[in-house]
């Protein structure tokens, strides 16, 4: 070609790049694709870390500048960076402590004194706690721990306060151990003994004297001697039905000392239960009226004689 054509090629095309500049032509920094062309191919620059990118070239490269393994869904952070938000498991997961000698922590504040903690000790675990699971509550006066279970409803059923106390059915634990269900009672650090909430006053209403005379009630209670007979039933050979089934005798049974619940004196009768038997409670509360009687009648008759005596 002539060299003075080569030159005005040049030249018109210096004069048309400008023109471009002048015009204000907006090239972008960052090109994935060109609109009516198509992705550029080819074109794989690593996005900065300070631009939300990894500052990796390869996918390889991402997940090691990530700290995630290829195989797995580790999630990394740090106390500059700290993750927000939430994070959610579909199906089997688990957060694993991969270092057996090393601990997992859960906080719910910045360590144990700020929030509620758990600690999982591997079992090569330092600190010689070896394979140790740490519960705590925080370090707070409102910091307890609760534990709730339900079928329909989820209920709290025992509660450890930031006092130490431990509460069974009651979320208000009054003492070291507190129970409510059944009557309940508690364990008095003072006397070292179990308190039956049964024999508390305020579990109780319509408090009144008994109406008759404990020692001539006893004197009417005859105590027999019997064997319980057993129960038998009588099943289909192949449905397995009870056919037949009735009390009968047991020659085997064991001989044993006691009352007939048809033969208690009526003054007696409200405390014998549906079964038939005469509750531990009601038989140690009539026995010690009995006591207190005849301890009244012993100390009336000892002053009788030593009133005779001194005549």
């Amino acid at each position: 070609m002539n060299r003075s054509y080569s030159f005005l090629i040049i030249v018109l095309a210096l004069i048309s790049l400008s023109s471009c500049w002048a015009g204000g032509l907006d090239i972008p920094q960052n090109i994935d694709s060109i609109p009516g062309v198509g992705t550029m191919a080819g074109v794989n620059a690593p996005v900065p870390v300070v631009d939300g990118g990894t500052g990796a070239a390869t996918a390889a490269d991402a997940r090691t500048a990530l700290g995630v393994a290829a195989s797995s869904a580790t999630v990394l952070t740090n106390g500059a960076n700290p993750m927000t938000g939430s994070l959610t498991f579909s199906g089997h997961a688990n957060i694993v402590q991969s270092n057996t000698a090393d601990y997992l922590n859960l906080c719910g504040g910045t360590d144990n004194t700020t929030g509620a903690y758990i600690s999982m000790y591997g079992n090569a675990g330092p600190y010689n706690r070896e394979g140790w699971l740490f519960i705590s509550a925080g370090k707070h006066a409102n910091a307890h721990i609760t534990f709730d279970t339900g079928i329909t409803t989820v209920l709290e059923r025992m509660r450890i306060t930031s006092g130490g106390n431990i509460g069974v059915a009651t979320s208000t634990p009054q003492h070291l151990l507190h129970l409510e269900a059944s009557g309940g009672g508690y364990y008095d650090e003072g006397t070292h003994q179990w308190v039956n909430g049964t024999c508390l006053e305020e579990r109780k209403t319509d408090i009144q004297p008994i109406d008759f005379d404990p020692l001539a009630a006893i004197s009417k209670l005859e105590i027999k001697k019997y064997r319980y007979k057993k129960y038998v039933e009588e099943r289909h050979p192949i449905t397995g039905e009870v056919v037949t089934a009735a009390w009968a005798d047991d020659p085997d049974g064991k001989e044993t000392y006691g009352y007939i619940a048809n033969d208690v004196p009526a003054e007696l009768s409200k405390m014998i239960s549906a079964e038939g038997n005469l509750g531990t409670r009601d038989a140690f509360a009539f026995l010690a009226a009995v006591a207190r009687s005849q301890q009244a009648q012993i100390t009336s008759l000892t002053a009788r004689i030593a009133a005779l005596e001194a005549k």
